[in-house]
């Protein structure tokens, strides 16, 4: 008898062991296959001719409208808890896409053709139990028009890759320097105190994605979303580039303690974060990119582009200003120093071109008028190298204190609009420890 009772229960725990695994395999079966896609991935290289995506496309497939699947997503006779989970692979998503925006499009009409997103820019699959749960992230400043494509084109971008997801828009009040890192710090806290994101996306407000297969979600290592951008001739403008689109799980934001504070200004924080990285894992943050032929993403217009913390020239005595072509405040600057910048071309002629020997840079504050500035272009922008290692050791050090450690805001209000949750913060309150 006792002998029966033991092979009994060493059945049923075999049972139990077996359907664990099972469960187990189920539920980790995409986490290792991304493993093995970021092991299989080739790496782009710097200046190299990004592949375009039709080369890459299964037969038949061409470019469509984002709204051409979406008809097909419906609630579904079901209570929610006998929902199946949805499947690894979206049935939804096509590939690329033509990024096209209506004229005169209002957000009424963008609320119209996303009618199952809800109030807060929360969206979760009405006939499936998502595997993935998402929080996009968007430091705002100012550009309304950019903001309402971005929702127009983002919200079923998302819904046809089937996640639970919300948009959070994080605008600073007064008049005071663009701070994006701070910006970002502010959305992560705020987000993950309403939900138990496992991925966050920083979202610049003025990219939109070309290719739905390029999903949003968290792989083991954070990720740059948008390493083939148009403006860039969809090519990398230099090594460690991370601007425009970063996606990372919470447990690896609060190793890198999140985005600095202290930079005032475009992008500069994109090199900290890709320092911080590389410091924390010992690799390169090149080793970080999404395959190019589905990272490819569209700037809206060229007068909007969020360009990178690059120097415009003084035509007269080529004394540097930042990007976008306005002057340095000494704050800004006394983050940096001249070596730590990239070569500063000579501005002659019609435009800004490129000296064979960078000169000599000499800081003139008081002496830059930012009406005798002009931008370089685009072209020179991809041509110039990262920065000095000097600036990417400083960053190091200094990667501990100023972060999501040191943060300090004031909220000022949270409205739950219907495509997105907006977040108005004082980002001049005092950071902890300053």
């Amino acid at each position: 008898m006792e002998q029966q009772r033991g092979l009994l229960l060493l059945f049923l725990g075999l049972q139990l062991l077996l359907m664990g695994a099972l469960l187990y395999q189920n539920h980790h079966r995409h986490s290792l296959a991304l493993f093995l896609r970021v092991l299989r991935r080739d790496r782009p290289v710097v200046g190299e001719e990004l592949p375009f995506l039709v080369s890459v496309s299964s037969a038949g497939t061409s470019s469509q409208d984002v709204y051409a699947n979406l008809s097909e997503i419906h609630p579904v006779d079901r209570r929610k808890e006998d929902l199946p989970s949805c499947p690894l692979i979206s049935p939804y998503i096509n590939g690329p896409l033509r990024v096209m925006i209506p004229e005169n499009l209002t957000m009424e009409q963008v609320v119209k053709k996303n009618p199952l997103v809800e109030l807060g820019g929360q969206y979760q699959p009405p006939d499936c139990w998502t595997r993935h749960h998402t929080a996009v992230v968007v430091p705002y400043y100012g550009r309304d028009q950019h903001l309402q494509h971005l929702l127009f084109h983002l919200h079923p971008f998302l819904q046809l890759q089937q996640l639970h997801y919300a948009i959070y828009v994080v605008n600073q009040v007064h008049n005071t320097a663009f701070n994006r890192g701070k910006l970002r710090n502010v959305g992560f806290w705020e987000a993950m105190q309403e939900e138990e994101w496992d991925c966050l996306f920083f979202h610049d407000v003025n990219l939109l994605p070309e290719d739905d297969r390029n999903l949003y979600i968290c792989d083991i290592f954070p990720a740059h979303v948008s390493v083939a951008i148009d403006k860039f001739d969809y090519k990398l403008p230099y090594r460690g580039y991370l601007g425009g689109v970063f996606a990372l799980r919470p447990i690896h934001y609060l190793k890198i303690n999140g985005f600095p504070n202290s930079y005032q200004g475009w992008d500069l924080e994109d090199h900290d974060i890709a320092a911080r990285w590389e410091a924390l894992l010992k690799e390169p943050s090149t080793g970080l990119q999404v395959p190019p032929w589905c990272g490819r993403h569209r700037p809206l217009s060229p007068e909007g582009l969020s360009v990178a913390w690059v120097p415009c020239q003084r035509q007269a005595s080529g004394l540097p200003a930042l990007s976008p072509c306005k002057a340095a405040t000494e704050r800004d600057v006394s983050l940096l120093t001249p070596s730590a910048l990239w070569p500063l071309p000579h501005a002659g002629g019609a435009g800004p071109q490129p000296p064979a020997e960078p000169p000599e840079v000499s800081w003139g504050l008081k002496q830059d008028v930012p009406s005798q500035v002009i931008p370089m272009s685009w072209a020179h922008v991809a041509a110039l190298p990262p920065p000095s290692p000097d600036l990417l050791a400083s960053i190091r050090h200094k990667g501990e204190q100023d972060g999501i450690n040191s943060l300090g805001y004031r909220l000022l209000s949270k409205e739950l609009q219907a495509l997105y949750t907006n977040l108005t913060v004082d980002i001049e309150f005092p950071t902890r420890g300053s």
